[in-house]
């Protein structure tokens, strides 16, 4: 029933900030590790984040996915994209429990939900309510592709090339905001800022030795910019030298996230 640093679980700050870092022991340097959500065989993310069943036809935590989205795409070194994630691609016909099937050449194992290779059914992707809207089903299914879409921008732009990175990095790569309340997470790397909050309440932020700039917010957490958010937080900030604490309230479960301005 884990899901993980994105899903609520304050106690896994640490090992969220060590994988956006790429940092774990056995990791020289970020390269050496590949990030990911989902894959081929594995869960599946929107069955991971169901709660009906663990099966993402039925529903899905979208919040959820889009915060777990942000960490993969702000973090350092190679991704790896489950195809169909972007839609919520399901594997909800997998049985939960492992069971083992008696044929004519020998046993055949299914691992269920954890591991789906040897499930026909589970792995046809379901085309019907891919780009669809809330209405025939309760998930936006559009709405989280274009969310998708805007993760992938952000991480090819200039200001994406900070986690664009080989070789080994400085702990400096990232500056944390840690608050003492361990659901929420803070973070800059080069001209992207992020705050992170995957508790179900609103949250405030108080923010010190923001980096100098004009920072302009290109997500409120749901919608980018470019795909219809009327974000409006500008963030003037005077840098580490200023005495200035900056106030920024963040939705439940949500992960708005700003880029430095270099005009």
């Amino acid at each position: 029933m884990d899901r993980g640093y994105a899903g609520g679980d304050g106690s896994q700050r640490e090992r969220a900030m060590m994988g956006l870092m790429n940092s774990f022991p056995e990791e020289v340097d970020p390269n050496r590790g590949i990030n990911y959500l989902d894959i081929h065989d594995n869960w599946a993310l929107a069955d991971r984040f169901s709660d009906e069943d663990w099966d993402g036809r039925k529903h899905v935590d979208e919040a959820g996915i889009r915060i777990a989205a942000t960490l993969l795409f702000t973090s350092l070194g190679p991704l790896v994209i489950h195809g169909g994630t972007e839609m919520l691609r399901s594997k909800g016909a997998a049985p939960l429990m492992e069971i083992v099937k008696t044929t004519a050449t020998g046993d055949l194992a299914y691992h269920g939900k954890r591991d789906t290779y040897n499930h026909r059914r589970a792995n046809q992707f379901e085309w019907e309510y891919a780009g669809a809207s809330p209405g025939e089903r309760p998930m936006d299914y559009a709405a989280m592709n274009r969310y998708w879409q805007g993760l992938i921008a952000l991480r090819n732009r200039d200001a994406g090339a900070i986690f664009r990175v080989g070789g080994q990095v400085s702990e400096e790569h990232y500056q944390w905001f840690a608050p003492e309340n361990n659901q929420l997470l803070g973070y800059v790397a080069g001209d992207v800022f992020v705050l992170m909050n995957t508790s179900w309440d609103a949250a405030t932020f108080d923010i010190s030795e923001l980096p100098a700039g004009t920072w302009m917010q290109i997500s409120d957490g749901t919608v980018f910019v470019e795909n219809g958010c009327e974000c409006t937080q500008t963030i003037d900030a005077q840098g580490p030298a200023s005495t200035e604490t900056i106030e920024i309230t963040v939705p439940s479960r949500s992960a708005p996230i700003w880029v430095r301005s270099q005009d």
